[in-house]
């Protein structure tokens, strides 16, 4: 199986995991599916950083992508305004310094758009900065909004990228540059932390950067850390907290045979964000 294929069948998996995670009463099978998407996604940025011509460009179009996203998340949840809880709720609810918090959040996100695609260059320093932002641009909207209004999280891009900050700190280990090899890596694990991916994704990432060339200890690493999210052995337990099937990732990446296949790269960018719109859309008309 190529990436171009691989990447489609995540991308359905991924479809029916949100479709689970946005809709109440979807098939509980959904969310299964769903648990190898991620390892799968983090493998190819790996894999991607590797054979990559530039690094560079390669950094832009994430960071692009999660300042899109974190701009279109904004205006699609302010625009519904729809409560924690599934409530609908009235802009007369706020007070002005909640509009003038939302209005700020947007600025900022259209000026990160704005830098990023001006700038030739994008060092790990502006990378932690911009993406330090959003993070703190989304805090500041649910303290404008009082925690009540439901603002979507998801932006996988975000995670991608605190993940790429993190490779180039592991690989400027190498260099002997150890102090800020360090610093790079623990900054861009903390921020990833602090996005959707949580630690799966900073844990991913630094499994499959140092058993790329070890098949085999990359297989035992994914049961070690797969297994780390089992809460019980029973079938009830293993079925309500699915985290743990993330072991099945391995039968896809054995099957990969790391051949490009047809070349969409644009696909995954404007595929993501669109998808989870449109679910979080239809969650406010289909009651």
């Amino acid at each position: 199986m190529d990436r171009f294929k691989l990447k489609i069948l995540m991308v359905i998996f991924m479809l029916l995991n949100n479709i689970a995670v946005f809709f109440t009463g979807a098939p509980f099978w959904f969310n299964y599916v769903g648990r190898v998407v991620m390892p799968i996604f983090f493998y190819l940025l790996v894999e991607g950083y590797f054979k990559t011509s530039s690094k560079n460009n390669y950094l832009k179009r994430l960071l692009v992508a999660a300042e899109g996203m974190f701009l279109g998340n904004i205006i699609i949840s302010i625009g519904m305004l729809k409560g924690i809880n599934g409530e609908s709720l009235s802009y007369g609810d706020f007070k002005p310094l909640s509009y003038l918090i939302v209005i700020g959040t947007i600025i900022l996100s259209v000026a990160l758009i704005v830098i990023t695609i001006k700038q030739k260059i994008i060092s790990d320093k502006k990378a932690i900065i911009f993406t330090f932002l959003m993070i703190i641009g989304k805090l500041l909207l649910n303290y404008g909004c009082d925690s009540k209004v439901y603002i979507i999280s998801n932006n996988i891009f975000l995670s991608m990228v605190a993940a790429f900050i993190m490779l180039n700190g592991m690989v400027q280990f190498r260099t002997k540059n150890f102090k800020v090899a360090f610093v790079k890596v623990l900054v861009a694990a903390s921020i990833g932390i602090f996005t959707e991916s949580l630690i799966i994704g900073p844990a991913l990432t630094f499994i499959f950067y140092k058993c790329f060339n070890n098949r085999r200890d990359m297989y035992l690493a994914i049961v070690v850390f797969s297994a780390l999210f089992l809460s019980g052995f029973n079938v009830e337990s293993l079925l309500n907290y699915p985290q743990w099937m993330m072991v099945f990732s391995i039968p896809l990446i054995m099957i990969y045979n790391g051949n490009k296949g047809k070349d969409l790269r644009w696909f995954f960018y404007i595929f993501y964000p669109v998808h989870i719109w449109l679910l979080f859309l239809l969650t406010n008309f289909i009651k």
